[in-house]
C-alpha cells in the first residue's frame, strides 16, 4: 500500500549514535530512533532494508513523500497471502521486487 510521510515522522528526536554498552545509555535523555527510516520501519512493522528496497530513490526525511510500505493491518487468509522477494544487490544497481500470490505472479521488472 502507499503510505505518505508526516511530518512527525520526520520531527525527531533522533539520537546521533547509540552507545553501545548498556551502562554507557544511562546518560542519554531520551531513547530514541536514529533516524525517520528507523523509525518508520517499527511504526510500518517492516525491516529498514525492506523499506529502503521497496522505495528506491526515495527520501525518508521529506514529509509528504510517498513511499510504498508493507500492509500490516489487512486480514489475509493463507490463501490469499503474498510473499514478496527483494533482490538486495541486482547487476544494474537499482532494487527489483517480485510479489507472489496463489493467483498470481507479478513480474520481477515491475519497478518504480
Amino acid at each position: 500500500m502507499d503510505y505518505t510521510i508526516a511530518e512527525q515522522d520526520v520531527a525527531g528526536p533522533f539520537l546521533k549514535k547509540l552507545p553501545a554498552k548498556m551502562e554507557d545509555m544511562k546518560d542519554i535523555p531520551q531513547l530514541s530512533y536514529g533516524s525517520p527510516r528507523e523509525g518508520l520501519a517499527e511504526k510500518l512493522h517492516m525491516s529498514e532494508d525492506l523499506l529502503s528496497a521497496l522505495n528506491p530513490r526515495r527520501h525518508f526525511d521529506r514529509p509528504g513523500e510517498a513511499i510504498v510500505v508493507i500492509d500490516a493491518g489487512a486480514e489475509q487468509s493463507s490463501e490469499k497471502a503474498a510473499k514478496v522477494e527483494v533482490d538486495k544487490e541486482p547487476a544494474d544497481g537499482q532494487a527489483v521486487r517480485q510479489v507472489e500470490r496463489a493467483d498470481q505472479i507479478l513480474p520481477r521488472d515491475d519497478r518504480q
